[in-house]
């Protein structure tokens, strides 16, 4: 269950980055 949870995490760290970049962005 860990481990899922962790890779699960792993995946979802690129596309945060993206979207508060992204975010920024629009701000800008």
């Amino acid at each position: 269950m860990h481990k899922i949870h962790g890779t699960y995490c792993a995946a979802l760290t690129p596309l945060n980055t993206d979207y508060s970049i992204n975010k920024e962005l629009f701000l800008e």
